[in-house]
């Protein structure tokens, strides 16, 4: 994938991650937002570009067959896991929550789903993340099981989990909130990863061509913007989802060139999630409201996000390729037959 295609993905990560933030802005801080609020709050369906996102990216490299299972997870786990512990401390000393201190359990394994005390609770946009790891971990036998058929089982697969998102949300006995706990499992949400798949597969295939045209953007920011103003619920909602992959088409498809802010704007917004609820909280604990606060709040979130990303994730993320890369040179020099005496290499190996 080139420079300029992660361009804008990261340009479109970072709107979502916002939208999301703005999302929890109007929930918690209405008057920052005044008659937007309402409108405002439908942000929360960004979680649907960041899933097709997920699922073009993690995918392609399966279906080109440029993947090694081992690389592969050393990579998932040191991008997400160590900014996620550091949040886990951060909110639980941010907040006073002892919540992670009661449960350290399900928090670490990513298992708070399935527990209705905690269920978007602590930290509580980190139900997503349950979501994403499941997918990372999903994604290796889904390669697998998809070899040399992959549009029929990787629709398939949406099709089925779409399907049994509809039928539990709508027929499950029981309030909203036992719903929308149960349709917050991997089963019910693995149809969200599926559009950002099929781009992959159509993308290897070289299918994406038609997609260069400008004009695809704005349909693709129309569906969004209509799953903001609906507010559907997000394990159904098919509107955001094909906004959202519109929008991944034309990135992938064009390449556009944006420059230095997108790969931060895409660099930060990991930890713009995974912090930006508990700092408005805080700061609406501090007494300011309206404007000010929301103000207030998106620095300190990006003061916060900018020190994760720089301190913690990239650090961490270019350990990941340290290992990957050395274990790849490693298996591809005992592939190839050495002569007697091999010469040292760069790095000793």
């Amino acid at each position: 994938m080139s420079g300029r295609r992660l361009e804008a993905l990261d340009a479109l990560r970072g709107i979502a991650a916002l939208m999301v933030l703005v999302c929890h802005v109007a929930i918690l801080d209405p008057a920052a937002l005044g008659p937007a609020a309402g409108f405002a709050a439908g942000g929360r369906v960004g979680v649907l570009v960041f899933f097709v996102l997920s699922g073009y990216l993690l995918y392609r490299p399966f279906v080109a067959g440029d993947w090694n299972v081992r690389s592969y997870l050393v990579r998932r786990l040191l991008r997400i896991y160590p900014a996620y512990l550091v949040a886990l401390v951060g909110v639980t000393l941010l907040s006073g929550s002892q919540a992670f201190l009661d449960h350290p359990a399900e928090f670490l394994l990513f298992a708070q789903n399935y527990d209705p005390r905690l269920f978007n609770g602590f930290l509580g946009v980190s139900w997503t993340l349950q979501l994403e790891m499941g997918f990372y971990l999903l994604l290796p036998g889904i390669a697998l099981l998809a070899r040399g058929r992959e549009l029929r089982v990787v629709a398939g697969l949406g099709l089925v989990s779409f399907g049994a998102s509809v039928v539990v949300l709508y027929d499950l006995s029981g309030g909203l909130a036992n719903r929308a706990q149960v349709v917050s499992l991997l089963p019910f949400f693995l149809w969200a990863f599926v559009p950002g798949m099929l781009l992959a597969i159509l993308d290897v295939r070289g299918r994406l061509g038609i997609f260069r045209n400008p004009l695809w953007v704005i349909p693709g920011a129309q569906l969004v913007l209509l799953g903001v103003a609906f507010a559907i619920w997000a394990s159904v909602d098919l509107v955001t989802t094909a906004g959202a992959m519109l929008l991944v088409a034309w990135c992938v498809a064009r390449r556009p060139a944006l420059g230095p802010w997108a790969a931060w704007a895409g660099g930060l917004s990991y930890a713009i999630y995974l912090w930006h609820e508990d700092v408005i909280r805080a700061v609406l604990r501090l007494g300011p409201t309206g404007a000010p606060a929301a103000v207030l709040a998106l620095a300190l979130t990006l003061v916060v996000a900018a020190v994760s990303y720089l301190v913690v994730e990239r650090p961490a993320i270019a350990l990941g390729r340290r290992l990957t890369r050395r274990r790849a040179a490693v298996v591809a020099t005992a592939e190839v037959p050495q002569p007697a005496v091999a010469p040292a290499g760069p790095g000793g190996l």
